[in-house]
């Protein structure tokens, strides 16, 4: 499931009577892929949310809100070494 945080502002910035308007912030789309997963037997398993990035720079900074919290229930942190936030069979 694609989820979109950041879309933009939908704003337009152009002359009067133009005939292509671009808007504001639509080109850098922010997303990630959040996979959920169940069991054979019925039981649901960790959600995996899956963001594009090669380097440590593409996770969550250490310092934000709720990344201790995260870190203590057992959440792994780890760039997907894509360029895509798509999951695929080699997503880990």
């Amino acid at each position: 499931t694609q989820v979109v945080y950041q879309q933009g502002t939908n704003t337009t910035w152009n002359e009067k009577s133009v005939k292509q308007v671009a808007t504001t912030g639509q080109e850098k789309k922010r997303a990630f892929t959040l996979v959920p997963s169940i069991s054979a037997s019925g039981e649901l398993l960790a959600f995996q949310a899956v963001f594009s990035g090669k380097r440590e720079a593409s996770l969550p900074w250490p310092g934000s809100r709720g990344y201790s919290q995260a870190e203590a229930l057992g959440f792994r942190l780890e760039p997907s070494m894509n360029d895509s936030y798509w999951s695929t069979h080699n997503t880990q």
